[in-house]
Order: C-alpha cells, then structure tokens, then sequence
C-alpha cells in the first residue's frame, strides 16, 4: 500500500504481521527516518488482547530497528496500550 501512494520509495516501511495459534491477530508497522524508529498501527484483534501480543510485536519492530542501528523510537499511544508501552520503557 504505502509503495502505491509514495509513502515507501527508500524501504522506510517495515510491516509486521503477529500470529497466535495459526491465526494472524496483530499488526504493526516501523517507519526509519531522521535517526528515529517510529511505531504506527499497532493493532491486535479483541479477541487475541491480553496476551502480551501487542508489547511482542512492538518489540519485534523495535528489535528490527535496533540491528539497523536506530537507538531512539517514538510512538503515540491510545489510552488502551499505554500501560503496555510504558512496560516496554517508553515515557513521555
């Protein structure tokens, strides 16, 4: 999608897709860019929440980033994840 629109022409964009017993029930996806490892659209189905499979996936994404060499991420938080970031070491 963001390579049809424009949004990825130097591979910025890395999208991940979380599974839990077969079934894909996470998202999110890691934008690199100005020394900076933005998380956005972090979503996990209702059915699959409370499974630490939106901190896994973050920190996946985050993980990526650091072997790439990124050290700083940012992120905006819904008022639903943000006790899930704070657990991750995010702070405003």
């Amino acid at each position: 999608m963001y390579r049809k629109i424009g949004f990825d022409e130097d591979g910025l964009w890395h999208h991940y897709l979380g599974w839990w017993n077969g079934d894909p029930v996470a998202t999110t996806s890691l934008f690199l860019g100005a020394g900076v490892a933005g998380i956005y659209f972090v979503f996990t189905l209702p059915a699959a929440r409370c499974q630490g499979i939106g901190a896994a996936i973050t920190l996946a994404a985050l993980q990526d980033a650091s072997r790439r060499g990124y050290r700083v991420g940012v992120l905006g938080s819904s008022s639903m994840g943000y006790s899930v970031y704070q657990r991750l070491g995010f702070q405003e």
